[in-house]
């Protein structure tokens, strides 16, 4: 058999509808408890394991009885050997109708018994003794069954169609109830139509950017949703997980950009708020000190001039003679020195640091 399609999200809903609950028949009890843990070729165990017939019956000990009765008929043994062999074939009678007084459910499953093609009693796991009449008709699985259900197009408030993949978990809580009121290939269409409907809701009533942040909240409604439309057939929703919420293409690009923008726009007002912050403190330490910023300022002017005086190349410009004097001034009190030392004269013209040129 080949494997079940895959679906991506946005096909089309048939396309979704794929399989997912299965049940199968069985002829004998020991068989039906072998099928409930064999998967199918795709991988999928079934829900619901129906027994074909009654209890096992050994149906060699039937044949050896049947051949006694027809020996002792045809060839007439004397009286003793006659009896003996009439006892020997009603104990292989007897011993092959053994099996109809017990019923054996597996464990991981329930066992529903019948009389007269009506339903009798629920069974749990374990070995019973039970009337010859009463007969094992279904097994059913009491494990968990997760459900996978992929919702295409659904609508959210302004009209934006969003695909959502949910994962559902069930578990049977009435077995009776949900072998007679509905079958295994019903009810998977049934889940399947349930959770897109219940979905479809959900999604309507919030926004496209809600969507694609719902959570546990929004599980927990779904799964009180889904839970009153599978309750009647004895089946309980345990779990509800919202796995992917996909929006169309260019409104999440318009979105992505949109976000992308707004934290630049937070990172700009923050850098400009850290620079603010910077100068306001900076302008009161100036007030506060206002000869030490002066003092920093020439400081930093003489540090520039004495780097451009080591350069032979560059030639040194001051605003006025009284501005080179005061710095130098400034710098022998600084540095601690003995007298001020010796201005230039500020008549002299500048020497010339150029080479003459020769012809």
């Amino acid at each position: 058999m080949p494997d079940e399609p895959t679906v991506e999200p946005g096909q089309a809903l048939a396309a979704a509808s794929y399989v997912q609950l299965i049940s199968t028949w069985e002829p004998n009890e020991r068989l039906a408890s072998a099928a409930l843990v064999t998967p199918d070729p795709n991988g999928r165990l079934p829900v619901v394991v129906r027994v074909g017939g009654p209890s096992l019956v050994r149906w060699e000990p039937v044949a050896a009885a049947v051949a006694l009765i027809a020996f002792v008929v045809i060839f007439s043994p004397p009286a003793t050997f006659f009896i003996g062999l009439l006892a020997v074939a009603v104990l292989l009678l007897v011993f092959s109708l053994i099996g109809r007084f017990f019923i054996k459910v597996p464990e991981g499953a329930w066992g529903l018994a019948s009389r007269r093609n009506r339903q009798e009693k629920t069974f749990l796991p374990g070995n019973y003794v039970v009337m010859p009449w009463l007969t094992l008709t279904h097994l059913v699985a009491r494990r968990e069954f997760v459900f996978d259900a992929p919702v295409a197009a659904a609508p959210s408030a302004e009209g934006v169609r969003v695909d959502v993949d949910v994962l559902a978990t069930f578990r049977i809580v009435d077995p009776a109830r949900f072998v007679y009121q509905v079958s295994v290939a019903d009810f998977d269409q049934f889940a399947q139509a349930a959770i897109q409907d219940s979905v479809r809701a959900l999604v309507r009533g919030m926004t496209a950017l809600q969507a694609l942040d719902v959570g546990a909240d929004e599980a927990t409604k779904l799964k009180a949703a889904l839970g009153k439309l599978t309750g009647p057939f004895g089946v309980e929703v345990s779990a509800v997980a919202f796995t992917r919420v996909v929006l169309p293409s260019d409104m999440t690009t318009s979105f992505e950009e949109k976000r992308l923008a707004a934290v630049h726009q937070e990172e700009e007002e923050a850098r400009a708020g850290a620079e603010d912050l910077r100068l306001r403190l900076l302008d009161e330490r100036l007030k506060a000190h206002p000869n030490a910023a002066q003092y920093d300022l020439q400081m930093a002017r003489l540090r520039v001039a004495r780097d451009l005086a080591a350069n032979t190349r560059a030639v040194v410009g001051l605003d006025s003679a009284s501005e080179l004097s005061s710095a130098i001034t400034l710098a022998t009190d600084v540095d601690g020195g003995g007298g001020p030392a010796a201005a230039p004269d500020s008549s002299a013209p500048p020497r010339s640091t150029r080479k003459p040129r020769q012809t």
